[in-house]
């Protein structure tokens, strides 16, 4: 009779062996990575020249689990161009819930502030890296407008409503033309002639009266009086005129609309009204903007109280060589 006879299976014959290592336990804790939620609370809109707070905290909720080891610490290290971060890294306990770290930043340049981040570093080498953008304003824009509502309406009324030009339009003069140099004596050729006689000297012209001023619009009177001023500062080139009268005939059809409709229309009141509000709108863009982002760091292996695991195969392996081994 025949015997029967069992084919060990291949996965006991590994699993009894003893050169061969075991597998890898998954549910090791520190084998897997463990993930942290981060809140980066910062100002995107800062004033060059003043202090603001950076603050890194750690989330809580999530990252209280309690199958996480604890004792688990990254470097939090700011980069901002354009700006003093102090100080320049912290330390950070991410297995702790509710732990941050507060760094102060103070902009040194105007505009916006390039690639600034916060990076997170572990044994050494970066594994995340949040974004923070930031500018530096200034209230520049905002103080001009409020001037300026300030200013212009009383100008309004007193030019365009109540005193507007009047009168005649003056002439406009136009530029001289230039006198020849005189030649000295001797110079050129000399004409051939019978000698001078003298006669009686020819008495001089009245001189001419200019004509009298055309009454006309404040418009045309704004306009004469621009191109009296004007012509006097500009050099002569191509087309200097045409350019001139291209500027003052604007400015005088705009001067006339005004005096027509500014009362009309209560254009002073509205002015006033249109740049306080432009005014308040530059203020709510360029005040400080506190912000708050937030980002999840992923470490891919912990180091757990005590004990270091292998990738591999999940064993615990010792710290430290055991007292009274000798190595002959």
């Amino acid at each position: 009779m025949k015997q029967q006879t069992t084919t060990p299976d291949p996965a006991e014959k590994e699993g009894s062996s003893l050169g061969q290592p075991r597998p890898a336990r998954r549910s090791s804790p520190g084998v897997e990575g463990s993930q942290y939620d981060l809140r980066v609370s910062y100002y995107a809109t800062m004033k060059p020249q003043r202090v603001y707070p950076l603050v890194v905290e750690v989330l809580r909720g999530a990252a209280a689990a309690d199958d996480r080891p604890t004792g688990v610490s990254v470097t939090l290290r700011p980069v901002v161009a354009g700006a003093l971060v102090a100080p320049a890294e912290l330390p950070l306990e991410v297995s702790r819930p509710g732990a941050r770290a507060t760094f102060q930043v103070t902009p040194v340049a105007k505009g916006r502030l390039p690639e600034a981040c916060v990076r997170v570093l572990h044994d050494g080498r970066q594994v995340q890296e949040l974004r923070t953008r930031m500018t530096a304003k200034t209230q520049r824009t905002t103080w001009v407008l409020l001037l300026l509502a300030l200013i212009l309406p009383p100008l309004v009324v007193h030019y365009v409503i109540n005193e507007p030009l009047k009168g005649r339009v003056p002439v406009i003069r136009k530029a001289a033309p230039e006198e020849p140099k005189p030649t000295k004596p001797g110079e050129g050729d000399q004409q051939a002639g019978p000698p001078k006689m003298n006669l009686p000297a020819v008495p001089s012209p009245p001189p001419v009266k200019p004509p009298p001023d055309i009454p006309g619009r404040p418009g045309e009177i704004l306009r004469a009086r621009m191109t009296n001023a004007i012509r006097p500062l500009v050099p002569e080139f191509p087309y200097s005129d045409e350019v001139i009268s291209g500027i003052t005939v604007s400015a005088g059809a705009v001067y006339d609309v005004l005096c027509q409709w500014a009362e009309a229309t209560y254009l002073p009141c509205w002015l006033a009204v249109g740049l306080l509000i432009l005014a308040f709108g530059s203020w709510a863009l360029h005040k400080p903007t506190r912000v708050r982002v937030q980002g999840s760091v992923a470490l891919p292996r912990l180091a757990g109280a005590g004990a270091r695991y292998a990738a591999e195969t999940g064993e615990t392996l010792p710290l430290a060589r055991p007292q009274g081994d000798d190595l002959g």
